[in-house]
């Protein structure tokens, strides 16, 4: 029996995961679609799934897609702002899902989030990529185990296009997005900094450049983890090149790995 799936937000990365989801058209199907408005359900529909692989009802109200879609689990690909709001509505609908990153942009949010999931038994997963490839979960392997004996210290760093790439789109209000590059893609970087240090921050310091934007576009952030690892990353918003990179630094040793 196939998993009945919706999907809260019709944009651009909603559009990657349709292309995932016709690849797996034997174990889901994709019955429901939401968005402001069923043009918008109806345009995302036609360019994805026209083979006919998946034929979803439309839906301009998220609370009448779980009352008439009978999901098994939703894809909230919403604005960062609205994953706290559609995340409880969807839990109060009992259903499972998957929330883009980030999870929440509120502290209060994250952790009454946290207690209501403590509370259900349905799944929640955050759509961050790094934990689910085998040479980060190499990575925290060897740190668990101190192969190269313990972890000093980690220095990592991002760039991207990012401000002329999104200028005029939601992530440049800050009531929407939460913030800039470092709450968009740097929070791959910054997720795959504290999954694998598997320590929670004990001080956090940053210093940001906006060129003349509402939100960070530059960032530096200085951690100290609880456990005394030093990390340093750098999340640049203002370049044409697209690049990755990140150090771990051991006493007996080094990893160089892709956090992205």
């Amino acid at each position: 029996m196939s998993t009945r799936i919706g999907i809260l937000g019709c944009g651009f990365w909603a559009g990657v995961h349709a292309g995932r989801f016709n690849k797996m058209a034997d174990e889901i199907d994709v019955v429901a679609l939401c968005d402001l408005n069923t043009d918008i359900t109806m345009a995302f529909a036609e360019k994805h799934f026209a083979d006919g692989l998946h034929r979803p009802e439309h839906f301009d109200n998220a609370g009448k897609m779980y009352a008439e879609a009978g999901l098994d689990l939703v894809f909230i690909v919403t604005p960062h702002a609205l994953h706290y709001e559609h995340a409880c509505q969807a839990l109060e609908a009992n259903v499972h899902m998957l929330v883009e990153k980030p999870m929440v942009t509120n502290v209060k949010h994250a952790y009454d989030l946290r207690d209501r999931l403590n509370a259900s038994d349905r799944k929640f997963i955050i759509g961050y990529n790094p934990p689910c490839t085998p040479p980060l979960n190499l990575l925290k392997k060897m740190i668990v185990e101190e192969r190269f004996g313990k972890l000093q210290m980690v220095t990592g760093f991002l760039t991207q296009n990012w401000m002329r790439g999104t200028m005029g789109t939601w992530r440049h209000q800050p009531e929407i997005s939460g913030g800039g590059e470092a709450y968009d893609s740097g929070a791959h970087i910054l997720c795959s900094l504290v999954w694998s240090v598997a320590s929670s921050p004990a001080t956090v310091s940053s210093t940001i450049e906006t060129f003349g934007c509402t939100v960070d576009i530059n960032s530096l952030i200085n951690i100290r983890f609880e456990n005394d690892v030093l990390a340093s990353i750098s999340i640049n918003g203002n370049s044409t090149v697209m690049s990755t990179d990140m150090h771990f630094i051991f006493d007996k040793g080094g990893i160089r790995i892709d956090p992205w």
